[in-house]
């Protein structure tokens, strides 16, 4: 059975032994861009990891596009965080010292020492929080840590990433992910909304490790915090494995094995590995920050889903709005037609011809029709995952990037989507 099926299956004692002893090591591109957010310790605690298994690292060079692609947004990302939170204050502020301007000539309440206990309160936070963000310049930036987390990173990886793949190889992977993505076969089906070709990454990086896999005729152990569906099996909120079609097909392709870990259970069992244990701590900030991460990145994809579902519809009732236009027109020739008493052999042709045509645009209209029906339950899904999203604390907005709706006579059941 385990050999039939071993998507199904744990490595067995031997290949897990051989996993850690002699396997690569592969790095997703956002376990190693968290390196950026770690504090200095939880930072150390992972390089420890990776140093003790230098000689088993190896890089696709997808995930070095990646990296280098994103390096700089993150490392600003978390500059500009207390740019916003200040601007989040002084937003906030505004609000609410308006809505006690409401309270004028209230008899119960001083307006006046009210809006000043808001003010100092807000005050001593902005105060925290530019404290912090010295404390950041001091600390990180000065010092110059993200240019030496990188660098450190490249050490790591010096001569082992993969070769850069030519056109020729790209428009294939691109092809296959077209037909994979189609039928859901993992990875990368869920960034089906992202722009081509960028959509294929999770797939160029799956292929590129079985390349190198079936080169050198080991198993692997892939470590990510990606959290999706078309890398994990995931049972009610937990990822129990990964996906058992990867396994299968990694022991198609290489006849070994393959197992997926989490930046904090990868930490945990190299430490444990070597007689020690990872920090509590450290593991519990990795697993924290990979959690917010997959959050993230859920809203993210979420937000690109109802954008997509806004474009579809907005294509779909112009184009039905369009057909009502003509068909009206074509009723109003039918029934000057209709009125005559004799017709001329050309308007009698001329009226079959309207009558095919507007049968025609009548089918169009009811197939239209079908396709709001499908757009308008689609919705209402995306908007119960975002209710449940809400539900979990996410902090952020799905709707943050969305444009505003643009204005067209839609249908009633669609008005308050």
């Amino acid at each position: 059975m385990r050999d039939a099926f071993p998507g199904h299956y744990p490595p067995n004692d031997e290949e897990r032994s051989a996993m850690w002893s002699e396997g690569l090591i592969v790095l997703n591109t956002n376990a190693l861009l968290n390196l950026f957010k770690y504090s200095k310790n939880t930072r150390a605690e992972f390089f420890a990891a990776l140093d003790s298994k230098k000689d088993q690292l190896w890089l696709p060079f997808q995930v070095g596009v990646e990296f280098h692609r994103n390096r700089r947004g993150e490392i600003r990302a978390l500059e500009d965080h207390f740019t916003t939170l200040k601007d989040t204050v002084g937003t906030a502020e505004k609000q609410i010292l308006g809505e006690i301007n409401r309270f004028r000539n209230h008899p119960a309440v001083d307006r006046a020492k009210l809006q000043d206990t808001v003010k100092g309160s807000l005050k001593r936070f902005t105060n925290e929080v530019v404290r912090l963000e010295g404390e950041y310049k001091k600390s990180v930036i000065e010092p110059k840590v993200h240019e030496k987390t990188t660098e450190t990173i490249a050490a790591l990886y010096q001569g082992k990433i993969g070769p850069e793949p030519t056109q020729s190889e790209l428009d294939a992977f691109y092809k296959e992910g077209e037909a994979r993505y189609e039928a859901k076969i993992p990875p990368g089906y869920k960034d089906i909304q992202k722009p081509e070709p960028r959509r294929y990454g999770d797939l160029i990086i799956w292929k590129q490790i079985l390349d190198k896999a079936r080169d050198v005729a080991k198993h692997v152990i892939f470590v990510t915090d990606d959290t999706k569906e078309d890398w994990w099996l995931i049972e009610g909120a937990k990822k129990v494995s990964a996906r058992p079609e990867l396994v299968h097909e990694f022991d198609r392709e290489v006849g070994k094995r393959v197992h997926f870990y989490t930046p904090d259970r990868f930490v945990q069992e190299i430490r444990s590995g070597v007689g020690g244990s990872a920090a509590a701590d450290a593991v519990n900030e990795i697993a924290s920050i990979s959690e917010y991460e997959a959050q993230k990145q859920a809203a993210a994809r979420e937000g690109r889903r109802r954008k997509g579902l806004r474009d579809q519809r907005l294509e779909v009732l112009t184009r039905e709005q369009t057909l009502r236009t003509k068909v009206r027109m074509l009723d109003a020739e039918l029934q000057d037609l209709a009125s005559s008493e004799n017709l001329t052999r050309r308007e009698a042709d001329r009226l079959f011809e309207i009558t095919k045509v507007r049968a025609s645009l009548q089918s169009e209209l009811d197939e239209l029709r079908r396709d709001v029906e499908k757009l308008r339950k689609l919705n209402s899904a995306s908007s119960s995952l975002r209710a449940r999203q809400e539900r979990h604390w996410l902090p952020f907005s799905v709707e943050s990037s969305l444009p505003e709706e643009a204005t067209l006579d839609l249908p009633n059941d669609w008005q308050d989507s």
